[in-house]
């Protein structure tokens, strides 16, 4: 609870607002995430949400109440039909988990009718000229999960913009204390159905391995929702695993391959699966593209790991890694260490500085 009354939030996405997608992935999990914790802490949130969601998000938290929407699929309608209903309520904070031009509308009107007087928005992909127009009139500290989604707000004129960002639940990733198995481990995490994720420039490069190093050698694709074939056994595709299942399946990799590639609306803009291998300990090997190539960059000089250009530069990378243990040690160190101080979620710190910073009126 913070203060002596429990704060009222108010929670809206475009994700639990569209039917659900079966998985939670990303996004969907992290506001999960903080629907749990900040319920832990006392707060009272309320959700709209479309009907798939419902059950879901009352088992992430006691102090929750959903706001159940139509069975459209489309969040204009359904954050509409949200705000009508939420009408003669008041929250002290507006909490937007994501941008959406959908949701404009809808926001707008919660604001014109005294629903909310503020509102923390955490852009987790680049926003539309007309969403940071839209919101640029209102109460709004933004929390870009980089610089450059960062200054899509900056370079507008607002004046509360952060880049603040982490991963949840970062307890259950921690280096193995000794590596199973006679092979040498590469492994490319997340969804890999999405072309974007770059899992064909990691088995374009394995297969570029020398024979006699290969040999020592597997990549895991973890994980598709419908995997693919294979005739090599050294390339070993995983069914969608669930999250808790990740940390335990990393503990048993060496280095960790990012090769995700930017394809205009598809593209990272965090990585967790980048965070997950750097708090596990494992080398990264990231496309060179500014998101990924941050995660390797490190003002103290420690290098937790190697950029790539193509599928022939990632296969250079992956012998080197393999054949220098001690550089690879100290990327592992490296890794580790940079991850615990950028990339750890507080959500004490969260309301602290930010959801119910002081001098915020409710």
């Amino acid at each position: 609870m913070i203060g002596s009354v429990k704060k009222k939030i108010l929670l809206m996405d475009k994700v639990l607002l569209s039917p659900h997608p079966g998985a939670a992935r990303g996004v969907e999990v992290f506001n999960l995430f903080l629907i749990r914790e900040l319920s832990e802490m006392g707060c009272k949130i309320t959700v709209p949400c479309h009907r798939e969601w419902v059950e879901t998000i009352r088992n992430a938290g006691t102090e929750v109440e959903t706001i159940e929407c139509s069975m459209t699929g489309k969040p204009i309608v359904t954050g509409l039909i949200a705000a009508s209903k939420l009408t003669r309520r008041r929250f002290d904070v507006l909490h937007l988990g994501n941008v959406a031009n959908g949701l404009i509308p809808a926001v707008k009107w919660l604001f014109f009718a005294g629903v909310v007087k503020r509102c923390v928005l955490m852009s987790h992909r680049e926003p539309s000229r007309r969403f940071v127009h839209a919101l640029k009139g209102l109460r709004c500290t933004v929390l870009a999960v980089n610089g450059v989604i960062a200054e899509h707000y900056s370079d507008a004129g607002y004046d509360d913009v952060h880049v603040y960002f982490g991963l949840p639940d970062t307890d259950q990733y921690f280096p193995a204390e000794k590596k199973k198995g006679d092979k040498f481990n590469f492994c490319v995490v997340g969804y890999l159905d999405n072309a974007w994720k770059g899992a064909d420039t990691a088995i374009e490069a394995f297969r570029k391995v020398p024979g006699d190093i290969r040999i020592s050698m597997n990549l895991h694709l973890v994980s598709y929702k419908d995997p693919p074939a294979f005739e090599e056994d050294d390339i070993i595709p995983y069914k969608w695993m669930s999250l808790d299942a990740i940390p335990e399946l990393l503990r048993g990799m060496d280095v960790m391959i990012v090769p995700s590639r930017d394809e205009g609306v598809m593209r990272e803009t965090f990585c967790l699966a980048a965070v997950q291998g750097m708090l596990t300990g494992l080398p990264l090997l990231v496309n060179d593209l500014p998101i990924l190539v941050e995660k390797v960059v490190d003002a103290k000089n420690r290098i937790p790991g190697m950029v790539f250009d193509g599928p022939e530069r990632l296969t250079a990378s992956m012998v080197s890694v393999f054949q220098d243990k001690a550089r690879r040690e100290d990327m592992s160190e490296a890794a580790r260490e940079i991850a615990l101080e950028r990339y750890v979620w507080s959500t004490d710190d969260f309301c602290r500085r930010f959801l119910f910073k002081e001098g915020s009126e409710s």
